[in-house]
């Protein structure tokens, strides 16, 4: 929805920092057990409230926004399972997804160069940690 990735990390921290940005740093309440989980003792989260959705997905559609709430929840005794969201009103809603035939194809080329850019920017990533 946003044509980028949505929680780009670049470290574990990092990652937890910008998913609690947007989902609320989690608590007993929001994940019982939360506190059992193997995180550094010396490592205090910031306290973040929850983004509402609708701030984040502006075109999103009631149905988007209740599928990413039920996907992105912390407990998973909550969290939607697969097979359910795979039910969700969403996939049978307008506008209906493209056919098959129409997306476009991806050739072995394709595929090798899409590999070498991966390769090479990867690399390009690991020398600027190194020399910055």
């Amino acid at each position: 929805m946003l044509r980028t990735p949505y929680l780009p990390g670049e470290s574990d921290m990092e990652q937890l920092n910008i998913i609690f940005q947007a989902l609320g740093t989690p608590t007993e309440e929001t994940w019982p057990g939360m506190k059992s989980l193997p995180v550094p003792s010396t490592y205090e989260f910031p306290v973040y409230p929850k983004t509402p959705w609708r701030n984040l997905f502006t075109a999103a559609g009631n149905d988007a926004l209740d599928l990413l709430e039920k996907m992105l929840t912390y407990n998973p005794v909550k969290r939607i399972s697969a097979q359910d969201a795979l039910l969700h009103p969403y996939f049978r809603n307008k506008p209906r997804p493209t056919n098959p035939s129409k997306l476009p194809h991806c050739t072995k080329e394709d595929l090798n160069n899409s590999k070498k850019r991966k390769h090479l920017e990867g690399e390009e990533r690991i020398s600027k940690r190194l020399f910055v």
